[in-house]
């Protein structure tokens, strides 16, 4: 049976992402994105769209490697926006449907993270608090190993093993963004932990961590 909630979670973020590209000048979808080193925003949507052509054309079966995401966003760099999104508005409900029925979430955490991404790179705050980031922390933060048991306490809720004598504090977005390498190594190990794990803490990281320190 689909996963009926990774369907909606990636739909919802696609459409919130692609109404605010359209809305966005060159010089706006010509600024760097600094989780996305080398990136610009029309290169994250290109890379967005252009791994829904590589599932759906049989390319790719799982993660792609950086060769391949190279390439989607080469295939898109020059090529009109409102082309690019008009794609991605027309494949995202048969890509959404595809990944609901083999239950793959990240598909659904990456779009929900290159949205993060983006309104970062715009200086925008919005979409930080509230239903989506409080689901999207929970659901990261399922299965956690950083070596003993860990207590999380965000501004919401308590994640991990509530028991746990080790824990560790911080927003659900914080803990979104290091969950998925949005942050270095110097930050992950600054939290708001009970205790000073030292390395042990950048296992908390699933991508990453960041080479540099990212500010948002």
């Amino acid at each position: 049976m689909a996963d009926v909630e990774i369907e909606k979670s990636y739909l919802a973020a696609q459409a919130r992402l692609s109404g605010r590209a359209r809305a966005l000048s060159p010089d706006e979808l010509a600024t760097p994105v600094p989780t996305c080193p080398g990136w610009t925003i029309k290169d994250v949507l290109g890379h967005l769209v252009g791994l829904i052509d590589d599932v759906l054309a049989g390319r790719l079966a799982g993660p792609p490697d950086d060769s391949q995401t190279a390439s989607q966003v080469d295939a898109y760099r020059t090529v009109d926006i409102s082309e690019l999104l008009d794609r991605w508005d027309t494949q995202a409900p048969v890509f959404a449907n595809l990944v609901a029925e083999v239950h793959m979430w990240p598909a659904a955490f990456d779009v929900m993270t290159h949205e993060l991404d983006v309104l970062a790179a715009l200086g925008d705050k919005s979409n930080r608090t509230g239903e989506q980031i409080e689901d999207f922390a929970r659901r990261l933060y399922q299965i956690i190993d950083v070596g003993r048991p860990l207590r999380i306490e965000t501004d919401t809720q308590v994640l991990g093993d509530p028991d746990a004598d080790l824990t560790l504090s911080g927003s659900d977005f914080e803990l979104v963004r290091v969950r998925l390498g949005r942050r270095s190594a110097t930050q992950v190990r600054a939290m708001n932990w009970s205790s000073d794990i030292g390395d042990d803490a950048l296992r908390l990281c699933f991508f990453g961590p960041s080479p540099t320190d990212i500010i948002e």
